[in-house]
């Protein structure tokens, strides 16, 4: 009975230090700066799982939630050109990507950013998309979506290292590195569909205190219309971006509010 006791116990010694790994913090960094991921990520089946949240403001892939085949839609932008370079399609109920076609991420990042959004908009290009295997596929925890980190990012043609001293993931990658950047990249991918096509457009805010607003961290635009002959302001946002909260200008009341829709 004892020896019974002592090999249980043994059994049990040797289990805690993977169950500590298992639930050791796990730090992000992108292009050498820490970042914070909410809700946190966490480790499944040895690979790091964040949030799509986290890819969509940390490495600034726009993302699309398929509520119907419940797929995970991304686009990767290039910021020089303000234009979608590739993109792919996670399967939430299987371990596998869709790789879309080089000639179809244009369009298919047209249809996924119109104001009435329809899957069969996308299904041509999903069909004509390489299927590519995935080690683990995403997981939906306490009502969020978790993506497999390295399996999205190599993807995405970016480099990923894992520290197993620190725990720390690491990307490189070219993305929005200046609090501005960061701000401007958030904000244009929060903005109504209608307002990313012509001829609206997302600039700085015209308002004076633009300036004094930003050494506050806090980053002003106006969306206008910009029409040959005038220009026309039809909305003003605010982005706390220590608070992470978007703010809208209200006209009537004279007063800005917080955004429902932008801080979903």
């Amino acid at each position: 009975m004892k020896k019974r006791n002592v090999l249980a116990l043994a059994l049990v010694l040797m289990a805690l230090p993977s169950a500590a790994y298992a639930q050791r913090d796990v730090k992000l960094e992108v292009n050498g700066k820490p970042v914070v991921s909410t809700p946190a990520a966490f480790i499944s089946a040895n690979r790091t799982m964040v949030p799509v949240r986290f890819v969509a403001e940390a490495l600034d892939y726009q993302v699309l939630w398929n509520e119907g085949s419940r797929d995970i839609l991304l686009t990767k932008m290039d910021f020089d050109t303000n234009k979608p370079v590739q993109a792919m399609v996670l399967k939430t109920d299987a371990a596998k990507a869709l790789l879309i076609a080089k000639e179809d991420v244009d369009a298919f990042y047209g249809a996924t950013t119109r104001l009435e959004f329809q899957p069969a908009d996308v299904k041509e290009y999903i069909d004509r998309a390489e299927a590519v295997e995935l080690e683990t596929k995403p997981i939906i925890k306490e009502n969020r979506t978790f993506i497999p980190l390295r399996a999205v990012v190599e993807l995405f043609d970016q480099k990923i290292s894992w520290d197993d001293g620190t725990s720390t993931v690491s990307i490189e990658g070219k993305v929005a590195k200046t609090d501005e950047e960061i701000a401007g990249a958030w904000m244009y991918s929060k903005l109504p569909a209608e307002y990313k096509k012509p001829p609206f457009k997302l600039i700085d805010s015209m308002l004076s205190d633009r300036d004094a607003l930003a050494k506050k961290h806090i980053y002003a635009y106006d969306v206008i219309e910009d029409h040959p002959d005038h220009i026309v302001t039809v909305a003003r946002y605010r982005l706390d971006l220590n608070a992470s909260v978007f703010y809208k200008y209200d006209a009537a009341e004279d007063v800005w509010v917080r955004d429902p829709e932008l801080n979903k």
